[in-house]
């Protein structure tokens, strides 16, 4: 983390809204899948009601977790190969069930 200079009359609170801000644009070193929100390090750094700095999971621990369960399952590449977007539609019946899907 690089150093921050504060002045004289820089409050506490504001001193830790500045340490809250640097960690949170820190990149992490997570990978698998990049996260604009937490910069791949998996929490979100904020200051809760009592002015404390408090850590909460990104949303992308999820989508992590996900893709990590899909690597384990051995079901990777075959995930990749059949998707809504590949299926093909000889019947116009799946046409119809295959707009709607997207459309909903």
């Amino acid at each position: 983390m690089k150093n921050v200079n504060l002045s004289m009359n820089t409050n506490p609170s504001s001193y830790k809204q500045t340490n809250v801000d640097e960690w949170n644009n820190n990149e992490g070193e997570l990978t698998g899948y990049n996260c604009s929100t937490c910069k791949n390090k998996g929490y979100i750094m904020f200051l809760n009601d009592d002015n404390i700095e408090t850590l909460r999971d990104c949303s992308c621990k999820k989508i992590r977790s996900s893709l990590k369960n899909i690597k384990q399952s051995g079901l990777e590449n075959l995930l990749e190969d059949y998707s809504f977007e590949k299926f093909t539609t000889e019947e116009s019946w799946q046409k119809k069930s295959k707009i709607l899907q997207f459309d909903s």
